[in-house]
């Protein structure tokens, strides 16, 4: 599908990827409205497959039904968006970003690939779009599977090699490091670039491995990847972990004293990095 220049709503929608939106030059075929009408159905957002009629949108507008009534508040304040308003993100706002979210899942599950990625620019990444009008850092939780996180962990294996690949033989990692069993990640973006990222997942029963923590060179230094790791330990929390263990190196003296800021303390070094002693490993509780 060919990318074309976003089209930011007042909640944050992207309308230039909205299977809905006609406005031109975004006009649809009535074959391509059916299809979107049996999509809505099919993802919960209707009952039954609506008219292609009542299925096509021209954009927000006052007039429009909305549970969040987010045109018509930021029409009385004369704003364009929600990031331009002093109380973002307001109440109502949180709300409407949960009740987006909640529909996640089934949007993953049930669609092709093609899908997914139109609704999840066109509704699932308002929060980025509205931030990224406010120069604020967000920190988006994902998976293994998004491509921002997959090449920051690139970035992050290009990095250590740079770093201590002439002093430790950096391969034998790699099979401890695949991504196909990461649910839990985050990146981290701002003015919608990803600069960092990092990931979570189970050890056992009660303790989550954190993994895969880089922020680029350029943004390190401004307490950026100890929000990361707050927010990975937080994450960690409510999937219900009692503690959290890491592999890093006395190599990285920078990471070493992030992990011990948050409370990380040496343990021995456990499964696969027993008998590595160039590793370091940490726990902490949680």
């Amino acid at each position: 599908m060919e990318e074309k220049s976003k089209i930011i709503a007042a909640c944050g929608n992207d309308c230039s990827a909205c299977p809905r939106y006609v406005a031109h030059p975004y006009e649809k075929t009535e074959e391509e409205l059916l299809h979107t009408a049996e999509l809505w159905m099919k993802i919960g957002y209707r009952d039954h497959v609506v008219s292609n009629e009542e299925i096509a949108c021209l954009g927000c507008r006052p007039e429009n039904w909305c549970r969040y009534q987010v045109i018509t508040c930021c029409a009385e304040k004369g704003i364009k968006t929600c990031a331009e308003c002093a109380e973002y993100p307001c109440r109502n706002m949180q709300d409407c970003f949960a009740v987006t979210a909640s529909f996640e899942p089934m949007c993953r599950r049930v669609c092709t690939g093609e899908e997914y990625e139109q609704l999840k620019r066109a509704f699932f990444e308002k929060e980025l779009n509205l931030r990224s009008g406010r120069g604020e850092f967000i920190f988006l939780r994902c998976d293994g599977n998004n491509k921002d996180f997959i090449e920051n962990c690139r970035l992050l294996d290009a990095d250590l090699d740079l770093r201590v690949g002439k002093i430790i033989k950096r391969d034998k990692y790699a099979q401890y490091n695949l991504l196909d069993k990461i649910n839990e990640a985050i990146v981290v973006y701002r003015d919608n670039s990803p600069i960092g990222g990092g990931a979570i997942r189970p050890y056992d029963e009660n303790t989550a491995e954190l993994k895969r923590v880089f922020v680029l060179p350029a943004e390190q230094g401004k307490g950026i990847g100890t929000e990361l790791v707050s927010k990975l330990i937080e994450w960690a929390r409510e999937l219900g972990y009692k503690k959290m263990i890491l592999e890093t190196g006395e190599l990285l003296a920078e990471s070493c004293h992030v992990y011990s800021k948050l409370g990380f303390q040496r343990i021995p070094n456990y499964g696969a990095y027993a008998d590595m002693p160039e590793s370091l490993c940490m726990g902490k509780e949680l």
